[in-house]
């Protein structure tokens, strides 16, 4: 009987280990572990070299991501299984693309589960179809596709989080604070601008260089105070002149 190949991918080089032995001690019938790569770069050249038909990959790695991996190896028919810490948001994009993915620490009874899945869709020729990676790949730079959350990375992990969620966004610098409801507040690794995009422009908007507002966390427009808006969480916020027109407009007063 051929055995499936795979290749492991991963910056973690216990996580490397993890797999390598759960494949040797559980799979060694069906499935050999090719090549382990912990950088993009020889992640892709690994993968074009063996083309195999499993593709273990850990989504944050030190030079970038697994996306990017998936977006520069040469074409050909593979099935991914993600290795993922994160939280129930993300595990929601991975349902919601019917993608196959681990959660960290990896357990064993998981590992088998998904990789018998996974193997028997390969015998059976049923391969992961491309749609599904860049509607997931979108998700996690914050384009939710219908799910609403965006992600905020931090130095060291991604938070996800739902849209309605957000009361503003305040940049410092290269980083953005996130003012969320209960009074939760998160400081992402990305600039204030780099998220405008990100997020829902019918929802949110940009009042001041310094803050994205969620317009449904909006409770009035105090103009006798200088054109400041108030928000549910008791916080007012600066329009900033240029801005205070734009915003009239949108939203047609």
């Amino acid at each position: 009987m051929r055995r499936i190949c795979a290749v492991i991918v991963d910056d973690n080089p216990s996580n490397i280990s993890l797999l390598t032995s759960y494949v040797k001690n559980y799979c060694s019938s069906t499935m050999r572990v090719v090549g382990t790569a912990s950088r993009q770069k020889e992640a892709i050249s690994l993968i074009n070299k063996y083309k195999p038909e499993i593709l273990f990959l850990d989504i944050m790695l030190q030079t970038g991501t697994s996306f990017e991996i998936l977006e520069r190896i040469e074409p050909y028919d593979y099935r991914v299984i993600f290795a993922t810490a994160y939280d129930k948001f993300a595990l929601k994009a991975f349902k919601y693309n019917a993608v196959d993915y681990l959660m960290k620490p990896i357990d064993e009874r998981e590992f088998l589960s998904a990789t018998n899945k996974v193997c028997n869709d390969i015998l059976e020729r049923r391969f992961l179809e491309p749609e599904r990676i860049t509607r997931l790949s979108d998700s996690f730079k914050g384009r939710s596709h219908n799910l609403d959350f965006i992600t905020v990375p931090s130095v060291d992990r991604i938070e996800f989080v739902r849209s309605n969620d957000i009361i503003f966004c305040k940049s410092d610098g290269r980083y953005t604070e996130f003012h969320l409801e209960g009074g939760r507040e998160l400081v992402a690794s990305k600039s204030l601008g780099e998220f405008q995009h990100d997020l829902d422009k019918g929802q949110f908007f940009r009042i001041h260089h310094s803050y994205i507002v969620n317009l449904m966390h909006v409770l009035n427009i105090n103009k006798s105070a200088g054109n400041y808006i108030e928000l549910s969480n008791g916080k007012s916020l600066p329009i900033a002149k240029r801005r205070q027109q734009e915003l009239h407009r949108y939203l047609n007063i």
